[in-house]
């Protein structure tokens, strides 16, 4: 759980991007789309003129080729952006020069109107597709390169109709307006994406343990509810309590510095040696529970014993060589979370009395969640041929 706010950013990252990219694909498949229509339509009418009938077969090729880049190779997403923006804007940017340099008013010309209708969704695509740093330059760049090009035309020889100048004029102006709309609708996107990179590393701070990254008291508890929802006779929830041994005499003889040292080691080992969907929780200074969902009784045991045999192992050419206590406790049809707990408890005690270093099984209450009369017919101690006797 120990994750940095840089890693939260990036998981929020890749979580814009998978959004991104799905939409990106729904938006190159209507691009091909839209271009097929129009070709299919420009031709049967006898309207599309010569930069189209190169431009327009392009560009369906462009998109079908980004769209299944996107479904085959989903870490394109930032190659497919620049891709997708470059050819409509390349595309749009020739029409414009053709349209503007074919001759005649372009007031009435087909395919000049036509083209002031798809010049806004480069500007779009380049804001909303590209990185929030790149947009503004992109779309600025593609907005100079129009206005330059529109400056000349009106510019020529004194000859430019005043209609013409005027809807060009009123092109640029309309385009300076739409660009302020949506660079601020970029600044939004921004703050969105940082407020919820900071409320998640807000979340993760109240849940998270801050020495060894592990999920906190207040986490767990909350993962201990969940797992008592979801325990079934076929569906077992269990806790795995585990106690540093001799933990005190550590942090007397060798500081805490060295103590905090070993519960990190201890936690690595214990996140390591667990599942994906186990919680490893700091439950106390030296005490670690883990929720265990879903798990058949045999492999519980086997998990608890292999947690104790692996700190052991980690830890055996430390100076200091800690042991873990471990006690088990499947949860009782219709147990409360207290008792639940009070069990793997109990069973932890007798892992300590009995020599340490050792694990103890905690056998399930009996329907209703009543406790057994002895505890000595309740909970069963694991005998652990290779446990060493503590010092």
């Amino acid at each position: 759980m120990r994750k940095t706010g840089s890693a939260q950013d990036s998981v929020a990252r890749q979580r814009i991007d998978t959004l991104l990219r799905d939409v990106m694909m729904s938006l190159f498949a209507a691009g091909a789309l839209a271009i097929g229509v129009l070709w299919a339509l420009e031709s049967r009418l006898g309207l599309i003129d010569e930069t189209a009938r190169l431009t327009y077969p392009a560009m369906l090729v462009v998109f079908v080729a980004s769209a299944a880049m996107l479904y085959r190779w989903p870490n394109t997403v930032p190659l497919a952006r620049w891709f997708g923006f470059l050819a409509i804007s390349i595309f749009l940017f020739l029409e414009l020069i053709a349209a503007l340099w074919r001759g005649g008013p372009l007031v009435g010309n087909y395919a000049f109107i036509s083209l002031l209708m798809w010049l806004p969704l480069a500007y779009a695509i380049a804001l909303f597709m590209l990185d929030a740093r790149e947009a503004p330059w992109a779309a600025g760049a593609l907005f100079v390169l129009i206005a330059s090009v529109s400056a000349a035309y009106m510019l020529r020889d004194g000859t430019s109709d005043s209609g013409d100048t005027a809807m060009l004029i009123n092109l640029l102006t309309s385009h300076v307006v739409l660009l302020a709309c949506l660079s601020g609708l970029v600044k939004i996107k921004q703050a969105l994406f940082r407020a919820e990179a900071q409320s998640r590393r807000l979340l993760e701070q109240a849940s998270t343990d801050p020495l060894t990254g592990l999920a906190n008291r207040r986490h767990g508890l909350k993962m201990l509810r969940q797992a008592a929802e979801d325990h079934a006779p076929d569906r077992p929830s269990a806790v795995i309590l585990c106690d540093v041994d001799c933990f005190k005499e550590i942090n007397d003889r060798y500081g805490h510095d060295v103590g905090d040292k070993v519960v990190l080691a201890i936690s690595d080992v214990l996140r390591d040696n667990t599942r994906g969907l186990d919680t490893v929780i700091r439950w106390g200074g030296d005490e670690f529970l883990i929720v265990v969902p879903q798990i058949a009784s045999f492999a519980l045991r086997e998990m608890a014993e292999r947690l104790r045999v692996c700190v052991s192992e980690a830890m055996a050419d430390d100076e200091v060589s800690p042991s873990l206590s471990i006690g088990v406790a499947e949860m009782g049809e219709s147990e409360s979370l207290e008792r639940w707990i009070k069990r793997a408890d109990e069973a932890l005690y007798l892992a300590k009395l009995g020599g340490r270093n050792r694990c103890v099984y905690a056998r399930s209450t009996t329907s209703g969640g009543t406790r057994k009369a002895s505890s000595e017919t309740e909970i069963v101690a694991e005998t652990v041929l290779d446990a060493e006797a503590p010092n």
